[in-house]
């Protein structure tokens, strides 16, 4: 049973999604989301269409939204992105640096075991 998809095309992920009743829940907590929500650690690619999908049809209110880049042009082109992303819906977007944030401090990483 997965607990993650993180391969292939939007079709085949929510193709995974919907045969495993953990992920189905999930995605339905994200469909029914109302208020704040925050993304870090994932640039919702292409590939994540469906999570955008979900995020549009919730009651969100407010995006936290983490971005990253080698160069302020970088980051400002990210911060365009997530604005095309959502544009039209009645969301605040909020942008913080994820690389200084407490949640990105390596000393909170909890390490794998293998």
């Amino acid at each position: 049973m997965p607990l993650l998809v993180n391969e292939g095309k939007v079709e085949e992920k929510l193709k995974s999604i919907r045969s495993s009743d953990y992920l189905s829940f999930c995605y339905g907590q994200l469909l029914d989301h109302e208020g704040a929500l925050c993304i870090f650690g994932h640039d919702l690619g292409t590939q994540d269409q469906h999570l955008v999908d979900a995020i549009r049809q919730s009651r969100v209110t407010t995006l936290a939204i983490g971005v990253s880049g080698r160069s302020e042009g970088f980051v400002q082109q990210q911060k365009r992105r997530y604005a095309e992303l959502f544009e039209g819906m009645d969301v605040t977007l909020r942008f913080f640096a994820s690389r200084t944030h407490t949640l990105g401090n390596p000393a909170l990483s909890v390490p794998v075991e293998r």
